[in-house]
């Protein structure tokens, strides 16, 4: 009954991927490889910690840093396209 309530499912243009890996490893090497060869996206944290750790990472291989985002700072419209 309430599946419908608020207009149905519309198509929606952020696409989240969630994946687990067995190792912290196997998990940078994934998100930086990833980065690279998607351009538009971003990586948003919950934790300060996962941010300060990602950063660096992308530091380290020559990505831009501000693609790494603590979620309570995002804001759609500073990062549109993304």
């Amino acid at each position: 009954m309430f599946f419908n309530l608020f207009g149905g499912n519309k198509a929606s243009s952020c696409k989240v991927n969630d994946a687990t890996y067995l190792s912290e490893t196997a998990k940078n090497n994934a998100l930086i490889k990833y980065t690279i060869e998607h351009p538009n996206v971003i990586c948003i944290t919950w934790f300060p910690d996962s941010a300060t750790l990602f950063k660096k990472l992308f530091a380290e291989k020559g990505l831009d840093e501000s693609r790494v985002v603590e979620a309570k700072f995002y804001n759609v419209l500073k990062q549109p396209g993304k």
